[in-house]
């Protein structure tokens, strides 16, 4: 007889954000903000999965019709996520802001990519190599779109009232996509 066990799962996942040591210096944050992955230091962003939204940049499927029948072509898109913040230390939102324009050349014509680990959404190839590799994660490499405040600041704590804030991500290369 096959039965079902209901497992509840965690719906705070993390997005870690790589930020080199010299963007953050300024703000004093304490270790606990940070993980290391190899090397590399990432701010960690902690994000509920209901408040988080895939994006993509893509155009309306549509069937080619040929001589030997309608095909539908391999779909690629940039993309990416939206994601609400419900942290109101506004310190890190400028860290995020920091990492952002520290992305940009001088110029503002180019940007260096971001790399953010997303833990809260893995991409399906990802999903599949977890079993071997444990917690899924998929690493994008691209910008912040845009980062808006869900309110301003309330006292000289530097605490933000509102939603936190929310950040739009967008990879610099696109990805096979069902649809």
């Amino acid at each position: 007889m096959l039965t079902c066990r209901f497992e509840p799962c965690n719906t705070i996942k993390r997005l870690l954000f790589e930020c080199p040591a010299s963007l953050s210096a300024p703000y004093s944050p304490p270790e606990d903000w940070f993980a290391t992955v190899g090397n590399k230091r990432f701010l960690v962003l902690w994000v509920d999965r209901e408040k988080y939204t895939p994006i993509r940049d893509q155009g309306e499927l549509q069937y080619r019709d040929t001589l030997s029948g309608p095909f539908a072509p391999i779909r690629t898109a940039r993309v990416g996520f939206e994601a609400v913040i419900d942290d109101h230390c506004a310190d890190k939102l400028y860290l995020v802001e920091e990492i952002a324009y520290g992305s940009a050349s001088a110029d503002l014509r180019k940007h260096t990519p971001i790399k953010v680990l997303d833990y809260v959404r893995p991409e399906r190839s990802d999903r599949i190599a977890a079993p071997v590799n444990g917690e899924p994660v998929t690493v994008r490499l691209g910008r912040i779109l845009s980062i808006q405040e869900g309110g301003g600041m309330v006292s000289r704590k530097c605490k933000l009232y509102g939603l936190g804030f929310t950040i739009r991500f967008q990879e610099e290369c696109k990805r096979r996509i069902l649809g």
